[in-house]
């Protein structure tokens, strides 16, 4: 993605490493330029997310961030992902996702999806209606593969997590937090 992610993660700590993945090379290349003063810090993966979590060694990870990715996963290929996830955990690593995430109370999701969308008229104002209908489109594709806040839960404890919070929640966007046991 834009980076922005992985910039709040290096910051919080110099200790930090980060293996990045994505499936596009034109953002691995972004990536290498924008970070190109942290290369000693950053392992760049040009991979799918699955692919990529199948070469990492049990229980050797001591986080797993990810931002915006997962709820364009298909419900099968992210219960993959996510037993992945399990597997290449610490005991006591950290899951963090900043997501687009369901409410649970489908009344609530829908009004939740309707602001969402109506903000996006501010790109009508901007003389870039394109842009709206772009994100509209990309809307109602996730919705065909939306995960819900406590579908995110259950899956977390069924492979073996604990201490599972919703630490941020606006609309549909939330930060769900899990710690491995």
């Amino acid at each position: 993605g834009t980076g922005l992610t992985t910039i709040k993660i290096l910051e919080a700590d110099p200790r930090i490493k980060v293996i990045s993945v994505d499936n596009e090379e034109i953002t691995i290349k972004q990536a290498e330029q924008i970070f190109a003063d942290l290369k000693e810090r950053i392992e760049f993966i040009q991979k799918d997310i699955l692919s990529a979590l199948l070469k990492i060694q049990d229980g050797s990870l001591d986080v797993f961030a990810s931002a915006f990715t997962i709820h364009n996963f298909n419900n099968e290929y992210r219960e993959k992902v996510f037993k992945e996830v399990s597997r290449v955990l610490k005991k006591g690593g950290l899951f963090v996702n900043a997501d687009k995430y369901a409410l649970d109370d489908l009344e609530a999701h829908i009004n939740s999806l309707n602001t969402q969308i109506k903000n996006l008229d501010v790109y009508e104002t901007v003389g870039r209606p394109e842009i709206k209908e772009k994100w509209i489109k990309h809307y109602y594709e996730d919705e065909k593969t939306k995960i819900t806040e406590g579908e995110q839960i259950k899956m977390l404890e069924e492979l073996g997590f604990e201490d599972i919070k919703v630490i941020f929640r606006k609309g549909m966007e939330a930060t769900i937090t899990a710690v491995k046991i």
